[in-house]
């Protein structure tokens, strides 16, 4: 997944549209143009000598673009890996886009200008001393293909015209050659064969499959000879659990998507590709590591915990990020501010992992899910769906949304479980300054939803936004997919009391564990804000007791939810001045 970015309104956006942007395995659009000093810029002449092309499309007032021009590391590569490389010649090609359709060349040529209109407005002198080419006004198709949404984007092309990577933004690790140089091994270093290659692409799959997959294979043509008949296979480990033969007329650098025949299996997955006559073998396989099935073998039975604690940066394997947007999610442990890990609180005022949710101010509306995986909630009583929640709206008028939907038919239809928007999405009120970093465990809100009873109940959020203010983020923890009755495998049924109810100062909440278990116990308000927490530990089996000290809350009418490893249960308490 890509990192986010906080720092920099973490990628400045673009009114131009750029739906017709690349994505990783498509073919390059090719473009022969002048630079801004003259000279001609051929994109396939550098492939077809043996180039890695790397286009930076950036706007001369963009200050995340500036940041990366700043590092010198394009220049760097240059040096090393360009026309006259000290350490490897003609590997890298740096080519620099002015995408913004108003900026003019004398832009690039500065000074910095720090106010005005697009048109006027620049970070400085772009030109001077830098080593690779620029090129201004590019034609409209060019412009947009090399435009993922937002500047700065950066695609890397390899050799055979495939796209390797595309993705908006700047981060302090793509000042480092190793960020760039690591293509010069996913791509490829060898050159068209002379005869018969077919080769597998590794492209963008942006479905999640439910139960049942039925993805397509890309594979190119990477030789002279046209290609006029192959045999596609999907494996599963060693065993073949999907086959497809194709016919057609594939040329030389042609790619063919070709639809494979529905499995069931779960993964992990290889592609192949088998062709007469193939050259080079080593190319006609691929593990593929963007494709999600979601089996039907992989529901888990409730209750399910997940309080990302050693998630790290990478998302739970239980979880599946969409291939649109999923982009826009992240672990918080991989966010950063200016470079700096950034801290998040959690809801018992401790540093927390959790999952991050980025409402992007795009010019149309934005859209993007995670699948939250499968569950047998078949058995449970009432099974239900708990998280922690903390947002805080970006400006007065912001229109996002955060939506729990469930499926019992694999994904064919959803039923909304839950909605935030307006009031019920934001748990911190007032507009944030610039973005929202839970700093404190009364910044959450505990929610909750019921779910139907299924033995493959599918779950997932989707998080909506329109074009207003500034990018902002909610923050999600502790999930918890559990029955109102799971809490008494660890408590004695009808042990739980709060004395005296109701309360001034201070009430005791008791109950009898059964055995050891960790337990949280929180005051929620009737909005579901956390208000208090009274504890996070782990118990021995016996009597316990907890003070929870109501002396600072208002008169009104509480829940104290007391949550186990194996569920939560709620107890009403009411305080009164």
């Amino acid at each position: 997944m890509k990192k986010l970015l906080l720092a920099a309104a973490a990628v400045t956006t673009l009114v131009t549209s750029a739906d017709a942007a690349l994505k990783k395995g498509d073919l390059a659009v090719d473009f022969t143009l002048n630079d801004i000093k003259g000279n001609q810029q051929h994109l396939f002449a550098y492939l077809d000598s043996g180039y890695t092309v790397i286009i930076d499309e950036s706007a001369a007032w963009c200050g995340p673009c500036w940041s990366m021009h700043q590092s010198g590391q394009f220049n760097n590569l240059i040096a090393k890996y360009g026309p006259a490389g000290t350490v490897s010649a003609k590997k890298i090609m740096v080519i620099f886009i002015e995408g913004e359709s108003t900026n003019t060349t004398a832009q690039l040529y500065g000074p910095a200008a720090s106010t005005g209109s697009y048109a006027t407005t620049t970070q400085g002198d772009w030109v001077s001393g830098e080593n690779y080419p620029f090129i201004d006004n590019p034609p409209t198709n060019v412009r947009n293909a090399y435009l993922d949404g937002g500047f700065p984007t950066f695609t890397v092309i390899g050799r055979d015209r495939i796209v390797y990577d595309q993705f908006a933004g700047y981060s302090s690790t793509m000042g480092t050659e190793a960020f760039w140089t690591k293509y010069l091994t996913t791509a490829p270093n060898y050159g068209p064969s002379t005869t018969t290659d077919a080769k597998i692409v590794d492209y963008t799959i942006s479905d999640v499959f439910l139960c049942n997959a039925n993805p397509k294979i890309r594979f190119q043509n990477y030789g002279n000879q046209t290609i006029t008949s192959a045999t596609l296979k999907v494996l599963s480990g060693s065993t073949t659990i999907a086959t497809q033969n194709w016919t057609g007329s594939l040329t030389k650098y042609a790619t063919q998507d070709v639809q494979m025949p529905t499995f069931s299996q779960a993964g992990p997955y290889k592609f192949e590709v088998t062709v007469t006559g193939d050259a080079n073998a080593a190319n006609n396989s691929l593990t593929v590591t963007n494709l999600n099935v979601i089996a039907a073998s992989q529901a888990t039975t409730a209750p399910y915990v997940q309080d990302f604690q050693s998630a790290g940066t990478a998302i739970p394997t239980k979880f599946v990020l969409d291939g649109n947007g999923g982009d826009m999610y992240g672990m918080s442990a991989a966010l950063s501010s200016g470079g700096v890990p950034i801290t998040v609180i959690g809801s018992n005022n401790q540093a927390t992992n959790c999952l991050a949710v980025l409402y992007q101010n795009n010019a149309a509306s934005f859209k993007s899910e995670v699948m939250l995986g499968n569950y047998n909630t078949a058995t449970a009583s009432a099974p239900t769906f708990a998280f922690d929640l903390a947002y805080q709206a970006k400006a007065t008028a912001a229109t996002d949304k955060l939506e729990l939907l469930s499926s019992i038919d694999c994904g064919a239809t959803w039923q909304s479980a839950w909605v935030g928007t307006g009031s019920t999405l934001v748990t911190k009120p007032g507009v944030p300054s610039s973005f929202f970093l839970p700093a404190a465990g009364g910044d959450w809100a505990t929610k909750t939803a019921p779910l139907p009873k299924n033995n493959n109940l599918f779950l997932k959020f989707v998080a909506t936004t329109s074009p207003t203010g500034s990018p902002s983020y909610a923050w999600i923890d502790n999930f918890n997919v559990s029955t109102t009755t799971a809490v008494d495998d660890v408590i004695a049924k009808n042990s739980i009391s709060i004395y005296p109810n109701p309360t001034t100062d201070a009430a005791t909440l008791q109950f009898d564990a059964i055995k050891a278990t960790s337990v949280s116990i929180q005051v929620v308000d009737l909005t579901g804000r956390v208000v208090a927490n009274v504890a996070n530990e782990n118990v021995q089996a016996g009597s316990r007791k907890f003070t929870i000290n109501t002396a600072n809350l208002p008169s009104g009418i509480y829940n104290v939810k007391i949550q186990t490893e194996s569920g939560s249960q709620t107890q009403r308490l009411s305080v009164v001045k």
